[in-house]
């Protein structure tokens, strides 16, 4: 006698982008059939890869349209003498919030969207939901995920914001089993191959 057909729960209801987010303090829960293992998710992809897609972003968001961006607001300096050495504390303050806040759009509109920035697409890795089968992050935890990486810079700047940049970065390292950095474990994400091999 076969056993009886699974239930299905039904389609998912439909959700906000902030339903998306998970509930803060909330711990993992007991391992749940419905949620994969390392072994049913896309391979997880490795420190050089990330590494290497992270520095195209930031090349592209802070060197180039970062830049440009300052440089029209406030006028291209073309001495030799440092600009950033006789700007105000302000100017240089407002086009660090500019430059972060783009960053925060891009990655968030680019993984919510498609799972990549230009840079994770050079390198064939991918953001995916830990919790819901790998799938591509909503609004929400995309926005939530480039937050974490972003703000803290700002909120303490200088030696602990990078301080923070790098061990955040470097946390994928020693992390079991899912190679997460500190913003992939506040939104619950992991980076993955985007195309299996």
């Amino acid at each position: 006698m076969s056993a009886p057909a699974p239930q299905s729960d039904g389609p998912r209801p439909a959700t906000s982008a902030l339903d998306d987010l998970p509930r803060m303090g909330a711990a993992d829960p007991v391992p749940d059939p419905r949620r994969p293992p390392v072994s049913a998710l896309p391979p997880l992809a490795g420190f050089g890869r990330r590494l290497g897609a992270r520095a195209v972003d930031f090349v592209l968001v802070f060197l180039v349209v970062g830049q440009l961006i300052t440089g029209l607001i406030w006028g291209f300096h073309t001495s030799s003498v440092d600009p950033a050495s006789h700007a105000p504390k302000a100017q240089l303050l407002a086009a660090a919030l500019i430059q972060v806040g783009l960053a925060v759009v891009y990655e968030t509109a680019m993984f919510a969207k498609w799972g990549q920035t230009l840079g994770k697409m050079l390198f064939d890795v991918r953001i995916a939901r830990r919790d819901r089968e790998a799938e591509i992050p909503g609004v929400g935890v995309a926005l939530l995920r480039a937050c974490v990486y972003y703000v803290p810079y700002l909120l303490a700047a200088g030696l602990i914001g990078i301080a923070f940049w790098l061990l955040n970065g470097l946390w994928q390292t020693w992390d079991k089993p899912y190679r997460q950095c500190l913003h992939d474990k506040a939104a619950r994400t992991v980076v993955v191959r985007a195309r299996a091999s």
